[in-house]
């Protein structure tokens, strides 16, 4: 590196240039509308339509079920990963504030003092020293660095906090799905109870039948048969409802007992229903898209590489260096007692000249990770467009299966009354009545599978649009 320090530098006053504008990357381009949107969506959101949306906070009280209300502001505040994402974005600004710092001029003090012995005099004698220097310092950012460097951190900042807001949706997401995935399972097993009590009523009365002599063995066989298998479903679901149970516990950082309470539903007569969804329409893909956390984040995250481009090619060039030191002395030696003052100004240019490459391989560095984020960002892109549409097709899905499963469960419910009256009249057998109950429960989990479906793709529907389905992420 070549030092040129010249009394004056005209040049130096000169006003600074940038090589490239600053970042400002936009986003590829968006579907014009949703292929699985339902009829009459893709459009703004009409004003109906906006009351009925979520808030942008808190959008999961939209469901109206207090177990999600109170576990998920509880899992907010215990996630070690949302803490950790909050803390990148912490890391993230005081970055923000070190590159803003480097740009500004620097002071620095340094003061010293001693005592000892001089032998400039016979006999020695006792000399004190004390000096106070200021060195200030400032580099003029003729190219632009120091401009680029804050941009990129500054777009970083905005990246990870991106980041932060799709943790806390993903975790609120989860959160209530899985309150769905236990509502639904506790609805399943309540069915199930009452298939189990009436196959081992069934299962009694047959004995007795028996022994009678009005029942022949086969019957007895069949209805202890349908009562193993019963019981074997209760054991297996209400397995399936703990497990549930276990994974809100950790999700929410509480007790089993704290996640009992919230959901109110062990051992209820009668368990808490699936809540019902609201009835939103994403909006247009270009507004959603613009708005979703991890589009914003890519965006960010593109620009912060560009400015690292500028940044690398700006510290190829020639670079300005105003420095100034201010000192103060003091000296007692014997009877002199003197005062030293002393200032200087030393402005420096420093050029490269030869570093074997190094500087173009960090251009090139920069432009490939560039071009790497602009790879990201069109990827994140599409992801999310395939995650709108399947969130879509799934609540479409949903809602179908819950409109058949009402009226499958209608004919079977009506099936049983006629089979248990045609039994009770001895026109029908038990095995016949046991098949009419087990049609009635198929029917009572598919509906109740279909209505839990239902709600969770609205909460998938939420998620994969980064709460587009309500405000704008509090921004």
């Amino acid at each position: 590196m070549l030092k040129i320090r010249p009394l004056l530098l005209p040049t130096v006053l000169l006003a600074a240039c940038s090589l490239q504008p600053p970042a400002d990357t936009p986003l590829p381009a968006a579907p014009q509308a949703w292929n699985n949107a339902p009829t009459g969506a893709g459009a703004p959101a009409s004003a109906t339509t906006a009351a009925a949306q979520p808030p942008a906070e808190d959008w999961w009280r939209a469901l109206h079920d207090p177990a999600i209300d109170a576990l998920v502001p509880a899992s907010l505040q215990s996630s070690a990963s949302l803490a950790q994402a909050l803390a990148r974005v912490d890391e993230a600004r005081a970055n923000v504030a070190v590159a803003r710092a480097g740009a500004a001029p620097q002071a620095a003090l340094k003061t010293a003092a001693s005592r000892g012995t001089s032998t400039a005099f016979l006999p020695p004698v006792l000399m004190d020293q004390a000096s106070a220097e200021l060195d200030l310092s400032w580099e003029i950012d003729l190219f632009g660095r120091l401009r680029h460097g804050t941009a990129a951190a500054q777009a970083q900042l905005a990246a990870v906090d991106a980041d932060a807001s799709l943790a806390r949706l993903a975790l609120a997401g989860q959160v209530a799905d899985t309150v769905l995935l236990r509502r639904a399972c506790v609805l399943t097993l309540a069915r199930q109870r009452e298939t189990l009590q009436s196959s081992e009523t069934t299962l009694s009365l047959t004995r007795i039948k028996q022994s009678a002599g009005f029942s022949a063995p086969l019957e007895v066989a069949r209805s202890r048969t349908s009562v193993g298998e019963a019981r074997e479903a209760v054991a297996a679901t209400a397995g399936e409802c703990r497990r549930y149970a276990e994974i809100l516990a950790a999700l929410a950082g509480v007790d089993a007992r704290t996640v009992q309470e919230a959901l109110a539903d062990d051992g209820a007569e009668a368990p808490p229903d699936l809540p019902a969804v609201p009835e939103v329409a994403p909006e247009l893909p270009a507004t959603v898209l613009a708005r979703h956390p991890s589009l914003i984040s890519a965006q960010r995250s593109a620009d912060a590489a560009f400015e690292q481009v500028g940044q690398a090619r700006a510290a190829r060039l020639p670079s300005v260096n105003l420095a100034a030191v201010l000192a103060a002395g003091w000296i007692q030696v014997a009877t002199i007692d003197q005062g030293i003052n002393s200032w200087s100004l030393a402005p420096s240019l420093s050029l490269p000249v030869y570093d074997g490459g190094a500087g173009a391989a960090r251009v090139a560095a920069a432009r490939a990770r560039y071009a790497a984020a602009l790879a990201g960002l069109q990827q994140t892109l599409r992801d999310t467009v395939r995650d709108v549409e399947l969130a879509l097709v799934d609540g479409d899905t949903a809602r179908r299966r819950q409109a058949t499963a009402e009226e499958t469960l209608a004919a079977a419910s009506d099936l049983f009354a006629a089979s248990r009256s045609a039994q009770q009249a001895g026109r029908l057998s038990l095995f016949d009545l046991e098949i009419a109950r087990s049609s009635l429960l198929t029917a009572q989990t598919k509906l109740i599978a279909a209505r839990r479906d239902t709600a969770r793709g609205w909460v998938a529907l939420v998620k994969a649009t980064g709460n587009a389905a309500g405000a704008e992420m509090g921004r």
